[in-house]
């Protein structure tokens, strides 16, 4: 077919019509030929290569991006945000996008586990239409700031949407082992606690221990710090210090800790952390490894970068667990 005509020709008349925007008419016309013969020719052109057209879609980009990203750390799936132009810009996409997730995946009688942060925090202006279920608290409190309680974010989804929730009334940390002991032992708290083996759904956010970008830091002794920086802390989830590896930093204070185990996180079907921005990659990828995680919401520089990181091949998530099937 290309032997009908020249690949001078064909490109010259292709780059008449696809770059300078001259029209098949006027094409005939410049050239004296029927249009039909000038169509026959861009055919031509595209068939033959001389002409390739590449569509650039962000969206389809940052989809292949996700998906690649989900593979490398072994997770069910990965959504990627554009960066906008702030760090809050890039909290509050991923806070949409897992707002939005979690709106299309719960099912009624679903038991959601939420964790606090400013993204989980965010992330309740966006939730839509979620059915009856209920939302379960996965850490104590934090400090005596009511804003940054976690009995926040339970009471901000509570007020949108018809659901039960179960609140955790003590300290995320207390002064003691002994004291945190007993406070288990209350049974409004023991029952709490309880659900977090019915969980099917938990969110999440991350904090990083290095570089700092976490809130629990300021509940921790000078000693506690020290020892943290001594066992290489990366990663901060739920008040639980990882390594770079994923594992459990396991010390003292720990005794005191009220909230969610990382074994129990491991086994529930479905855990979304909602974390992105460069300087929380290492922490991400730590998190990652520890095999708590099913699926991330992060942004696309972050993705980037945790593609540079060592693919994750084995974590400890239960096999037997995959998340629950649900037709989106």
């Amino acid at each position: 077919m290309v032997e009908e005509f020249s690949r001078d020709t064909l490109a010259t008349v292709a780059r008449r019509f696809y770059l300078e925007d001259v029209s098949k008419v006027e094409l005939a016309a410049e050239y004296g030929m029927s249009r039909f013969k000038i169509a026959r020719i861009l055919q031509i052109a595209r068939e033959s290569g001389v002409v390739t057209i590449e569509i650039h879609n962000r969206d389809d980009q940052r989809r292949s991006l996700g998906e690649r990203l989900a593979t490398h750390l072994g997770l069910d799936e990965v959504l990627v945000v554009p960066n906008g132009d702030s760090d809050d810009a890039d909290r509050q996409r991923i806070a949409f996008e897992s707002a939005r997730y979690l709106s299309r995946i719960t099912r009624p009688n679903d038991t959601i586990g939420v964790s606090w942060g400013r993204t989980v925090y965010a992330l309740t202006e966006y939730l839509q239409d979620l059915p009856p279920c209920t939302v379960v608290q996965l850490t104590g409190t934090v400090g005596n700031d009511v804003s940054q309680s976690p009995m926040v974010v339970l009471h901000r989804i509570a007020a949108r949407h018809p659901l039960s929730t179960i609140g955790i009334f003590a300290p995320l940390f207390t002064t003691t082992p002994i004291a945190a002991q007993v406070l288990r032992s209350e049974k409004s708290i023991a029952d709490a606690l309880a659900t977090y083996d019915r969980l099917t759904t938990a969110v999440l956010a991350i904090g990083s221990w290095n570089p700092p970008i976490t809130q629990i830091k300021p509940l921790l002794d000078p000693e506690e710090l020290v020892a943290l920086d001594a066992e290489h802390a990366v990663a901060e989830v739920v008040a639980s210090f990882l390594d770079a590896d994923g594992r459990i930093i396991d010390l003292p204070f720990n005794q005191r800790r009220i909230a969610i185990e990382v074994e129990q996180l491991r086994s529930t079907p479905r855990v979304i952390a909602a974390a992105g921005s460069v300087a929380k990659v290492p922490a991400i990828h730590a998190v990652a490894s520890s095999g708590i995680l099913t699926m991330l919401v992060t942004d696309e520089a972050a993705a980037r970068e945790l593609l540079l990181l060592p693919k994750i091949t084995a974590h400890t998530r239960p096999a037997n667990n995959s998340p629950l099937e649900h037709s989106a």
